[in-house]
Protein backbone atom coordinates (compact mmCIF):
# COMPACT_ATOMS: atom_id res chain seq x y z
CA UNK A 1 0.00 0.00 0.00
CA UNK A 2 1.24 3.49 -0.83
CA UNK A 3 1.72 6.33 1.59
CA UNK A 4 -1.45 8.02 2.83
CA UNK A 5 -1.95 11.71 2.11
CA UNK A 6 -1.30 12.56 5.76
CA UNK A 7 1.88 10.45 5.74
CA UNK A 8 3.18 12.25 2.64
CA UNK A 9 2.59 15.64 4.29
CA UNK A 10 4.23 14.41 7.49
CA UNK A 11 7.28 13.18 5.53
CA UNK A 12 7.63 16.60 3.88
CA UNK A 13 7.35 18.17 7.35
CA UNK A 14 10.04 15.89 8.79
CA UNK A 15 12.38 16.67 5.89
CA UNK A 16 11.72 20.39 6.38
CA UNK A 17 12.50 20.09 10.11
CA UNK A 18 15.75 18.25 9.32
CA UNK A 19 16.74 20.97 6.86
CA UNK A 20 15.97 23.75 9.32
CA UNK A 21 18.04 22.05 12.03
CA UNK A 22 20.96 21.70 9.63
CA UNK A 23 20.66 25.25 8.28
CA UNK A 24 20.61 26.64 11.78
CA UNK A 25 24.31 25.84 11.85
CA UNK A 26 25.13 26.72 8.25
CA UNK A 27 26.17 30.18 7.15
CA UNK A 28 26.96 31.55 3.75
CA UNK A 29 30.60 32.30 3.03
CA UNK A 30 30.00 36.00 3.73
CA UNK A 31 28.92 35.23 7.32
CA UNK A 32 25.18 35.81 6.76
CA UNK A 33 22.73 33.17 7.95
CA UNK A 34 20.93 31.27 5.22
CA UNK A 35 17.16 31.73 5.42
CA UNK A 36 15.52 28.30 4.93
CA UNK A 37 12.46 30.03 3.45
CA UNK A 38 14.45 31.50 0.57
CA UNK A 39 13.80 29.78 -2.73
CA UNK A 40 15.49 32.18 -5.12
CA UNK A 41 19.15 32.64 -4.29
CA UNK A 42 21.60 34.61 -6.38
CA UNK A 43 24.73 32.68 -7.18
CA UNK A 44 27.41 33.18 -4.54
CA UNK A 45 30.53 31.06 -5.00
CA UNK A 46 31.29 31.41 -1.27
CA UNK A 47 27.90 30.15 -0.07
CA UNK A 48 28.67 26.46 -0.58
CA UNK A 49 25.66 24.14 -0.62
CA UNK A 50 23.54 26.22 1.78
CA UNK A 51 21.39 27.92 -0.90
CA UNK A 52 20.62 24.55 -2.52
CA UNK A 53 19.64 23.09 0.84
CA UNK A 54 17.50 26.17 1.54
CA UNK A 55 15.77 25.52 -1.78
CA UNK A 56 14.96 22.00 -0.56
CA UNK A 57 13.16 23.59 2.41
CA UNK A 58 11.09 25.60 -0.05
CA UNK A 59 10.33 22.40 -1.98
CA UNK A 60 9.08 20.80 1.26
CA UNK A 61 6.65 23.69 1.76
CA UNK A 62 5.48 23.37 -1.84
CA UNK A 63 5.05 19.60 -1.46
CA UNK A 64 2.76 20.11 1.52
CA UNK A 65 0.85 22.75 -0.48
CA UNK A 66 0.50 20.36 -3.45
CA UNK A 67 -0.95 17.68 -1.18
CA UNK A 68 -3.38 20.15 0.37
CA UNK A 69 -4.44 21.25 -3.11
CA UNK A 70 -4.97 17.64 -4.15
CA UNK A 71 -7.04 16.96 -1.03
CA UNK A 72 -9.44 19.77 -1.92
CA UNK A 73 -10.94 17.33 -4.41
CA UNK A 74 -11.96 14.97 -1.60
CA UNK A 75 -15.44 15.23 -0.15
CA UNK A 76 -15.89 15.66 3.61
CA UNK A 77 -16.21 11.88 3.99
CA UNK A 78 -12.98 11.25 2.04
CA UNK A 79 -14.68 10.26 -1.21
CA UNK A 80 -12.94 11.18 -4.45
CA UNK A 81 -15.42 12.00 -7.22
CA UNK A 82 -14.64 10.39 -10.57
CA UNK A 83 -14.35 13.78 -12.27
CA UNK A 84 -11.57 14.82 -9.84
CA UNK A 85 -9.55 11.61 -9.81
CA UNK A 86 -7.12 12.53 -12.57
CA UNK A 87 -6.27 15.91 -11.02
CA UNK A 88 -5.93 14.42 -7.52
CA UNK A 89 -3.62 11.62 -8.63
CA UNK A 90 -1.56 13.94 -10.82
CA UNK A 91 -0.91 16.33 -7.92
CA UNK A 92 -0.16 13.50 -5.48
CA UNK A 93 2.23 11.85 -7.95
CA UNK A 94 4.07 15.15 -8.45
CA UNK A 95 4.34 15.60 -4.68
CA UNK A 96 5.72 12.06 -4.35
CA UNK A 97 8.35 12.76 -7.03
CA UNK A 98 9.36 15.92 -5.17
CA UNK A 99 9.58 14.02 -1.88
CA UNK A 100 11.84 11.42 -3.50
CA UNK A 101 14.04 14.14 -4.99
CA UNK A 102 14.29 15.98 -1.66
CA UNK A 103 15.17 12.83 0.25
CA UNK A 104 17.73 11.82 -2.38
CA UNK A 105 19.31 15.29 -2.35
CA UNK A 106 19.50 15.28 1.46
CA UNK A 107 21.18 11.88 1.35
CA UNK A 108 23.53 13.01 -1.46
CA UNK A 109 24.52 16.09 0.55
CA UNK A 110 25.35 13.86 3.53
CA UNK A 111 22.60 15.39 5.69
CA UNK A 112 20.75 12.13 6.28
CA UNK A 113 20.98 8.41 5.68
CA UNK A 114 18.89 6.04 3.61
CA UNK A 115 17.81 4.34 6.86
CA UNK A 116 16.59 7.65 8.32
CA UNK A 117 14.56 8.39 5.20
CA UNK A 118 13.10 4.85 5.20
CA UNK A 119 12.05 5.51 8.79
CA UNK A 120 10.40 8.81 7.78
CA UNK A 121 8.39 7.03 5.07
CA UNK A 122 7.29 4.07 7.22
CA UNK A 123 3.67 3.69 8.29
CA UNK A 124 3.29 4.79 11.92
CA UNK A 125 2.66 1.25 13.19
CA UNK A 126 5.90 0.01 11.62
CA UNK A 127 7.83 3.01 12.99
CA UNK A 128 6.82 2.12 16.54
CA UNK A 129 8.02 -1.46 16.01
CA UNK A 130 11.30 -0.24 14.44
CA UNK A 131 12.10 2.30 17.18
CA UNK A 132 14.62 1.01 19.71
CA UNK A 133 13.08 0.77 23.18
Amino acid sequence: MGMSNDKVKKAFGECRALIRRKLDHVHAGNGQRIDPNVHVVLYDPNAGDAPAVAHLAFMCEEGIRMMQEAERHLTSDGFLPVAAQESFHSKKEKAMRWLGFIQGALWGAGLTTIEEMKHVNMPEAERVEADPA
